[in-house]
């Protein structure tokens, strides 16, 4: 990937924050605005990946 974040780097930031998204909703609970903003964040996390894996199956094609 030839963007500022390598792949194992944008792996780790998808983890990290599912770990912060679940800690929220055990804190705070699933419906917590907290946990939600958590949660939209890493869905924008896992588009951003899924667009760039299939960017990179375009480009090898």
């Amino acid at each position: 990937m030839s963007t500022l974040l390598s792949d194992n780097n944008l792996i780790r930031l998808i983890e990290w924050k599912r770990t912060e998204m679940m800690e929220s909703a055990s804190k705070t609970g699933i419906l917590s605005s907290q946990t939600i903003r958590k949660s939209t964040e890493l869905d924008q996390l896992l588009n951003l990946q899924q667009h760039l894996a299939s960017q990179s199956l375009n480009h090898s094609k």
